[in-house]
């Protein structure tokens, strides 16, 4: 009894030796820093979106300095924007090689939080933080050896102010005509369910008289998923001399709402959307009331891209 003991004690001893051994060689070999995580990027199958969710691939950009081959026995990941969790997901069993290398884990970004992230990006100016945390366990040999995953960066849009050149005629007959030329979006306040907008819509008299613009309207439409998504009107009394422009503001209010409807199309399209600005607008000319309806309004089509997600 007493010699199976001793060799148990003898080989529980070598077995110690044997592991500080290998964890001085990989200590050595990485300069003090076995993994280092060097980055992590979202990946976008346009496809794979549908109606409910969207599926990301998260890319973990490691290094492995050990010099060895691992194996990644599990862990877990969670996306944030700002405070804000959009995913969490399970880290897959996957073998890493020496150097630089990268960990795969899918996520699934729940549609209903779409308008919950809009607000919160837009409400931090357009400059979000982007984080991923976690840990990953690494089986090296007979050990394992837990690795945080920390990771931030920064997400900047330049949505608004949005320009959109219309350059539409409303015809006076001989007297010339009034031109719709351009609309300026500015974002003028964010609330968890709604943001208000105002529009700048400017206008040049190209006729010999005066003209008074009695009312006008706005309206946002996103073609792909034909959803009217912004709407706005304003009365008042605006006159224009001839060969002079104004700027009309009109206040315009978008539903949260309707976000993960037009996220969705946005999405499967690419990251691609095409919105229809349309005008409406009502002249008095020397008396006369002269009326572009909103039944057949002044239009214009624009295509709006993002890029936050990256594609394979």
């Amino acid at each position: 009894m007493a010699g199976i003991l001793r060799i148990v004690f003898i080989l529980i001893a070598l077995l110690i030796l044997g592991l500080a051994a290998l964890g001085g060689y990989i200590y050595y070999k990485s300069g003090g820093e076995p993994f280092r995580v060097e980055g992590v990027t979202l990946y976008l199958d346009p496809d794979s979106v549908t109606p409910d969710s969207v599926p990301v691939l998260v890319v973990v950009d490691l290094v492995n300095n050990t010099g060895l081959s691992v194996r990644v026995d599990g862990g877990s990941i969670e996306v944030y924007l700002n405070d804000l969790k959009i995913a969490v997901t399970e880290i897959p069993t996957q073998d890493i090689k020496a150097g630089e290398t990268e960990i795969e884990a899918e996520v699934t970004i729940d549609n209903k939080l779409l308008d919950e992230l809009v607000y919160t990006h837009l409400s931090s100016g357009e400059a979000s933080n982007l984080k991923v945390s976690g840990e990953v366990s690494l089986g090296l040999g007979p050990l394992t050896v837990p690795i945080p995953i920390k990771y931030s960066t920064s997400v900047e849009t330049q949505i608004f102010p949005v320009t959109v050149e219309v350059g539409k005629s409303v015809d006076l007959g001989f007297l010339g005509s009034v031109v719709v030329e351009s609309a300026r979006i500015e974002l003028a306040g964010v609330k968890p369910d709604m943001l208000d907008l105002t529009v700048y819509v400017k206008v040049r008299n190209d006729s010999r008289i005066p003209v008074v613009i009695g009312a006008l309207g706005f309206g946002i439409y996103h073609v792909e998923a034909e959803v009217d998504v912004a709407e706005g009107y304003v009365e008042g009394v605006n006159i224009v001399k001839p060969g002079e422009s104004i700027e009309v503001p009109v206040p315009v209010t978008v539903d949260l709402t309707k976000i993960p409807q037009i996220a969705y199309h946005h999405l499967k399209n690419g990251e691609r959307s095409t919105i229809r600005i349309s005008i409406w607008i009502s002249l008095d000319v020397e008396g006369k009331r002269v009326e572009v309806g909103r039944e057949a309004p002044l239009f214009v089509e624009r295509t709006v891209e993002t890029s936050f997600f990256e594609k394979r």
